[in-house]
């Protein structure tokens, strides 16, 4: 399929043999080395599956790809470019994508989005466990352990942890809509049989309704409209400012229409760096005095107390920001396990 394309300059005419031949020569080798490991089967005039294989013979990754080649437009001050010449050749994968260990186990799994939607990626241990789900390119992340538990959860945005745009807190955006004047800006407090949580007017979560199996994953509690929740509902922007949060809408919710709730406190991204932090000087405090010490010092240097020090502070700090990085996992509410109360 050909696309008419107004804005892309037409590829410059080369006109030198070595070029032409260098250029020839270099397609000739790597189709030969291509053709070695993987194998293209055209479906169509413009759909490719792509297969790849380990040494052994086993499948590596599988993909289909959709060709989408551009055109230029007529260059009047250009004789030698009619304008019928291929300006790029995109290759877009789309469906799902697999890879796989030399074994044949399943390495990973790519969803792809259609258009701008984010591709969802799954990656997956040699014994079969899932080890992180992630989303590209907003840079949602959730990572397990082998035993199948979540042990972190990031979200990124513009190369940073999750945050609302300042033109949208404190409410400001309230004020030119029907929720200007609140009925009030009481605290949610949801009990549990065993916990007890208060959610705070500003504070970011996720939620689903009864009727939607969507988790609507950046919504921020406004307060409370007689005995519905305003809730403010954020998206990504997929305009060329995306990875960046933009309001969706306003709206209110009974109690009784929400599913669950996803909640993990509203600092966040201060426990993210907190835990990113202890994280880093805690390897560095216990592996570098260990290995680069000798190497650079001599093995005695083992011996000093100063070395030793660092080394003993160093291993609890590290474990210590896997407990600092659970806090930033969300605590699911289901509606049957809490009730609601405005407090």
């Amino acid at each position: 399929m050909i696309y008419l394309k107004n804005h892309y300059l037409v590829i410059q005419k080369q006109n030198t043999i070595m070029k032409q031949a260098l250029f020839a020569l270099t397609i000739l080798l790597s189709g030969f080395c291509f053709s070695q490991k993987s194998k293209i089967t055209s479906h169509g005039t413009d759909t490719i599956e792509v297969i790849s294989y380990h040494k052994n013979g086993r499948i590596k990754d599988s993909v289909w790809k959709y060709i989408e080649i551009l055109v230029g437009k007529p260059d009047e001050t250009d004789p030698n470019h009619p304008g019928d010449s291929i300006v790029i050749k995109n290759e877009i994968p789309f469906g799902v994508g697999k890879s796989y260990f030399k074994n044949g186990q399943l390495k990973n799994i790519t969803l792809y989005g259609i258009n701008i939607s984010a591709n969802r990626i799954y990656d997956y241990r040699k014994k079969g466990s899932l080890a992180v789900y992630k989303e590209t390119p907003y840079g949602y992340k959730k990572s397990y352990n082998k035993k199948g538990k979540q042990i972190r959860q990031a979200d990124f945005n513009k190369g940073k942890f999750v945050k609302i745009p300042k033109k949208y807190k404190k409410q400001q955006h309230l004020a030119s809509t029907r929720f200007n004047n609140l009925s009030g800006q009481s605290q949610l407090q949801l009990n549990t049989n065993t916990k007890q949580f208060i959610i705070k007017p500003g504070t970011l979560l996720a939620l689903k309704q009864n009727n939607d199996s969507t988790l609507f994953r950046h919504v921020v509690y406004e307060g409370n409209l007689h005995d519905s929740l305003v809730m403010s509902f954020y998206n990504y922007d997929q305009s060329e400012s995306k990875q960046r949060l933009a309001l969706d809408e306003i709206t209110t919710i009974a109690p009784a229409q929400i599913n669950e709730i996803h909640y993990a406190g509203k600092n966040q991204r201060k426990k993210q760096n907190t835990a990113a932090f202890m994280e880093i000087a805690g390897f560095n405090m216990t592996l570098l005095p260990l290995i680069g010490g000798p190497v650079i010092f001599g093995a005695a240097i083992l011996l000093n107390p100063a070395v030793a020090a660092v080394t003993v502070t160093g291993l609890p700090l590290y474990f210590i920001s896997k407990s600092v990085y659970k806090k930033t996992v969300p605590v699911i509410l289901k509606s049957s396990d809490y009730k609601i109360t405005f407090h």
